[in-house]
């Protein structure tokens, strides 16, 4: 399975003033969602990477 890293990083948006970003083992960006608070990017990214393992599973790149 591909091993993905997760971060919830300032943003210049006023609106949404956090991005929460998931990247694989190349440093690509897989995901990129703005949201308004450190905590509900935490949250997105947890769904992110529950969608990820699921789909890695569907397409056979488990461990």
């Amino acid at each position: 399975m591909p091993t993905y890293t997760t971060a919830v990083i300032p943003s210049p948006n006023e609106d949404f003033p956090f991005i929460a970003v998931v990247t694989d083992e190349s440093g690509t960006v897989v995901s990129e969602i703005p949201v308004r608070t450190q905590a509900d990017g935490e949250a997105m990214l947890v769904e992110a990477l529950k969608e990820l393992r699921d789909h890695d599973l569907e397409d056979g790149k488990s461990t």
